[in-house]
C-alpha cells in the first residue's frame, strides 16, 4: 500500500496522498469484511451478527496489521527500502495465514454440521 501512495505521490504530488491512503485503508475493509461475511461458518447465523462478526474480524485484521507494520517501521526508522520489502512480505504472509485460518474454520464447520471427522 506504501509503495502505490509513494508511486503516486511521486507522480501527481502530495495532494493526493490523503485521499489514496483513505481509498485502499477503506477498500481493505471492505475486502476483508466481504470475504469473511461469505465464508461458510458464518452463513448460517443472523444476518445482523454474520455483519457484526465480519466487520470485527476485518477491523481486528486490518489494525493487527498496522499494529506490525508500526513495530517494524520503529525498529528500523531510517532504512526505507527495507521496510518495503519487509512490509511487503509481510503482508503476504499475513494475507496467507488469514485465509488458511478461515478455511480451516470453514473445514471444522463442515465436519461438525456433517459429523464427519477428518
Amino acid at each position: 500500500m506504501n509503495f502505490i501512495v509513494f508511486l503516486l505521490n511521486r507522480l501527481l504530488g502530495s495532494q493526493v496522498e490523503l485521499p489514496l491512503t483513505n481509498a485502499l485503508w477503506c477498500g481493505s475493509h471492505v475486502g476483508i469484511t466481504i470475504y469473511l461475511y461469505t465464508s461458510k461458518h458464518l452463513r448460517s447465523i443472523h444476518t445482523f451478527e454474520r455483519l457484526l462478526y465480519s466487520i470485527y474480524g476485518s477491523v481486528m485484521f486490518n489494525f493487527g496489521t498496522v499494529l506490525v507494520m508500526t513495530i517494524v517501521r520503529s525498529i528500523f526508522p531510517d532504512k526505507k527500502v527495507l521496510r518495503l520489502g519487509i512490509g511487503l512480505s509481510l503482508s503476504g504472509v499475513i494475507l496467507l495465514v488469514g485465509q488458511k485460518y478461515v478455511h480451516y474454520i470453514d473445514e471444522v464447520f463442515d465436519a461438525v454440521r456433517f459429523r464427519t471427522a477428518k
